[in-house]
């Protein structure tokens, strides 16, 4: 495990809180089991935004369809997860996606999100945003970025990653140690 220090806690939160707005109205689900980082994301984010936080049946992780028949019975409008789960997804439940219909918002860290996949479900969702959540476990995370159609469509090889967060300093070495 990694110690997280309560200060970091509190600051990934608070930026977190300020920079994605959440509208009340939003049903938002984490499928990260609680011992992991990315759960204090979630639960975090929802109890400082005063919206509906969701936990999937985690067992239904092994069945694809229905996890998405579940994530769309219960008009889940933000999805919080790895972006593997998406892989999976388009790979067995490609036709229940195109009931998601109520999804506005997908979040994710801790792995790369390959463009084409984001490609993949943008043209199966429509309107959809992508939300990178990018950053050490010690800190939780430290920088957001809205990924628009822009990011995810462009020739770059890479998503952007942005600035970080108030109360943080981001500091790139390279191996010069410079």
């Amino acid at each position: 495990g990694i110690v997280m220090s309560h200060g970091s806690c509190a600051s990934f939160w608070d930026g977190l809180v300020d920079h994605a707005r959440l509208d009340v109205t939003v049903r938002y689900a984490c499928l990260s089991p609680l011992q992991f980082d990315f759960s204090l994301l979630d639960i975090g984010l929802c109890l400082g935004s005063g919206v509906t936080i969701i936990f999937p049946n985690r067992a239904n992780l092994k069945k694809p369809r229905l996890m998405v028949t579940e994530l769309i019975q219960k008009q889940i409008t933000h999805f919080s997860g790895v972006p593997t789960l998406w892989k999976m997804f388009l790979l067995v439940a490609r036709n229940e996606l195109k009931g998601l219909t109520t999804l506005k918002r997908i979040s994710f860290a801790g792995e790369h999100f390959p463009k084409e996949n984001m490609c993949e479900i943008a043209n199966i969702l429509g309107d959809i945003q992508f939300y990178n959540i990018y950053g050490q476990s010690e800190s939780i995370a430290c920088t957001f970025k809205v990924i628009d159609e822009n990011d995810y469509r462009s020739s770059r090889p890479h998503l952007p990653v942005v600035k970080c967060q108030r109360d943080m300093d981001l500091v790139l070495v390279g191996d010069n140690g410079q």
